[in-house]
């Protein structure tokens, strides 16, 4: 006898969140790091860093709301929507600073 399929389903739409949130975190540093330092790499790996920026938060907050309302995967759903929220505080701060 396995875990249900929902209590799997629900820890990994929590996994799927805190993954994407991961995304968009990286995606913020890496426009942070060009527009604050000197560095500045080539096109093809500006465009693959920073253009998944939106589709991984919205990813992030709708995998996050649906694993919230199931157990097993809450707490990677909650670490995934503060990490999503982060990156969009993180993101506005970059834009009104640089």
């Amino acid at each position: 006898n396995g875990p249900s399929t929902s209590y799997q389903r629900g820890s990994l739409l929590g996994v799927l969140s805190f993954l994407s949130a991961i995304l968009a975190a990286g995606s913020v540093a890496m426009i942070g790091f060009t527009s604050f330092t000197a560095f500045n790499p080539p096109g093809w790996l500006r465009i693959t860093t920073m253009a998944p920026l939106p589709v991984a938060i919205i990813l992030s907050v709708g995998f996050g709301l649906a694993g919230l309302k199931r157990g097993p995967g809450r707490i990677w759903a909650i670490a995934g929507l503060v990490l999503a929220g982060l990156s969009v505080i993180a993101f506005i701060v970059t834009l009104n600073v640089g």
